[in-house]
């Protein structure tokens, strides 16, 4: 269960849920509604939108495992135009990593260090698929990278984004990354990766 989310059925002559602000950063959506197939209706509420963006997470974690299809014959052509070269380059790049996992971002923000153009770029994200390590759906992950240039004033820019993450840290506490470390989704990495950690690929 994901603190703040209740579960609840809800009577057919109930009105719909509304989303109410508390403030001009951090809203609450009261609830969210779906129907069951015997005709009934079940309401999600969530105390904030990180938790209400975790629980998409989830559910897209559930969606991205069974949408795994068909495995090309040759999977050495599957990486013609891999971001690592082909397949041998990228089993060599991602030989070096303990931990591959898919994120789902649900908080960002910026630090800025001062006067010399140094600044922080923070994630906190929840894990919704892992295909190599000890990383589980539903486990968050915060991590960190430096940059050389002054920080955003932005907030949030990548919240509800999916993101790889390659680490050899598994942890509470903020993880460091460096370029290269994190990418942004694209369906082709994703099922780049499936054919390399096939093992991992219905979690």
């Amino acid at each position: 269960m994901i603190d703040g989310l209740r579960l609840q059925q809800v009577d057919d002559g109930e009105p719909p849920p509304e989303c109410v602000w508390r403030n001009a950063e951090t809203r609450t959506c009261r609830s969210r509604i779906i129907f069951t197939p015997s005709g009934g209706r079940i309401s999600f509420s969530f105390g904030s939108i990180a938790t209400m963006i975790m629980f998409r997470a989830l559910v897209l974690a559930a969606l991205l495992a069974g949408a795994s299809g068909c495995r090309p014959a040759d999977p050495a052509a599957a990486f013609g135009q891999s971001v690592w070269g082909g397949l041998e380059d990228a089993k060599s790049w991602l030989r070096d990593y303990k931990h591959v996992v898919m994120v789902c971002v649900y908080e960002d923000r910026w630090e800025d260090r001062g006067p010399n153009d140094y600044s922080l770029h923070h994630f906190k994200a929840t894990v919704v698929k892992t295909y190599k390590g000890s990383w589980r759906p539903s486990q968050r992950l915060a991590f960190v990278h430096g940059v050389d240039d002054r920080g955003k004033a932005e907030v949030n820019r990548h919240a509800g984004e999916l993101m790889f993450v390659f680490t050899n840290e598994h942890k509470d506490a903020e993880i460091g990354v460096d370029t290269g470390d994190f990418l942004g989704y694209e369906p082709e990495l994703d099922r780049q990766l499936r054919l390399l950690f096939p093992a991992l690929d219905q979690l």
